[in-house]
């Protein structure tokens, strides 16, 4: 780790980091660091062994609310309470018993975006994972927002608390789980899904939306959403070299259950391939500013089903919708999650031996969808003319 002695000027200077936490030790006390998050986040600690021999670390404060004398000034005195066999950091996690709400889902927040709570598969929680659970806490938990939504939000909101809870018990900072048993509210399932005669009318729709000016980029996410049961951030984001057309499947490096390898049916392989390529732009449907994926579709989807007379559809009922299908088509439910991604389908595994029967059933169901999308095409042109 790098090593001078902490001064403002140089605290200034200090770049973050591009994925991990960086410390900055101070050279004139021992023990007397600066950790810098990849968000910008400047945090003074300080580090030591108590009479244990147990290595302890600490915060003492963020940079700009402390100066760099009152933090060195503050970390001579715990380590002058080390010196006589004190430990300051088991007396913080003592205080800490006692502490608010509000006071916990911020040790929270921090200590995980700063990877030192680990999530699934004991790997640090994803960066985006907590952006829902800041904006969660902000809005519903106790930090001064207004609480809004249904059944669905508050048993959500009770998880994550819950979740947050667990961690800090997990780390000693509380002897007992208090919302340990707590029942959540049931939430509405989402069932919805598109019949066979809404998704012949989406594709009128999508015929009739290209024919008058509707953003190319944002049909092809649609019709990719269509035609693959992708998640709405998944299809937006995906990028010519995740995938794999001679062989039928895209490699994610990260989705919501890690990276995964999910099979891809010829029809909407012929979508992402038609897609005009932009250079210094690795996405399949990019931003139109930018080197990031364009992510627009949902707007793009209620102008469409508003031209086909459709409501209550969002980008999940188009996963539902090729699940439904898939379903329709006489596939297990088994092969049903493996399609959706919700199996593993590790990324380690050999390419080209991916089940052979799972990419059969992704490429029936998608010829499916595909087939209806385009019925009627004398019924998409009086459309066109009304």
């Amino acid at each position: 780790m790098p090593t001078s002695k902490l001064t403002k000027r140089t605290i200034d200077a200090v770049v973050s980091p591009a994925s991990k936490q960086l410390i900055y030790w101070d050279t004139e006390i021992k023990g007397f660091g600066l950790r810098v998050l990849p968000s910008g986040l400047k945090t003074f600690i300080v580090q030591y062994r108590n009479a244990e021999g147990i290595q302890r670390r600490m915060n003492l404060g963020r940079f700009g609310v402390l100066t760099v004398e009152q933090a060195r000034d503050l970390a001579r005195l715990k380590l002058a309470e080390v010196i006589v066999g004190g430990d300051p950091a088991d007396k913080v996690r003592q205080s800490r018993n006692g502490m608010t709400v509000a006071e916990m889902c911020d040790w929270y927040l921090t200590e995980a975006r700063a990877g030192n709570i680990l999530g699934r598969k004991s790997l640090p929680i994803k960066s985006s994972s907590l952006d829902m659970d800041e904006r969660r806490i902000k809005t519903h938990i106790g930090r001064g927002g207004r609480a809004t939504g249904g059944p669905g939000v508050a048993g959500r909101c009770v998880g994550t608390l819950q979740a947050i809870i667990g961690h800090a018990k997990h780390k000693g900072l509380l002897e007992v789980h208090p919302t340990l048993g707590a029942k959540k509210l049931a939430g509405k399932k989402r069932t919805r899904r598109l019949s066979v005669a809404e998704i012949m009318m989406m594709g009128k729709a999508i015929a009739y939306a290209e024919a008058n000016g509707e953003n190319p980029i944002a049909l092809g996410v649609l019709r990719g959403l269509l035609l693959t049961g992708y998640r709405r951030q998944e299809a937006q984001a995906m990028q010519r070299a995740w995938l794999h057309a001679d062989r039928g499947y895209v490699v994610f490096p990260d989705t919501k259950g890690g990276a995964q390898v999910r099979a891809i049916g010829p029809a909407a392989i012929r979508i992402l391939e038609a897609q005009v390529e932009i250079v210094g732009n690795s996405h399949f449907f990019p931003s139109a500013a930018g080197d990031g994926p364009f992510t627009a579709v949902s707007d793009c989807l209620k102008r469409v089903c508003g031209l086909a007379g459709i409501t209550g559809v969002t980008p999940h009922t188009l996963r539902h919708t090729f699940g439904s299908v898939a379903g329709d088509l006489g596939f297990s439910e088994l092969t049903i999650r493996a399609m959706l991604g919700h199996a593993s389908q590790n990324v380690t595994q050999d390419y080209v031996h991916i089940d052979e029967a799972l990419k059969l059933a992704v490429q029936r169901t998608s010829d499916e969808i595909a087939r209806l999308l385009d019925i009627g095409t004398d019924a998409k042109m009086e459309m066109a003319r009304q």
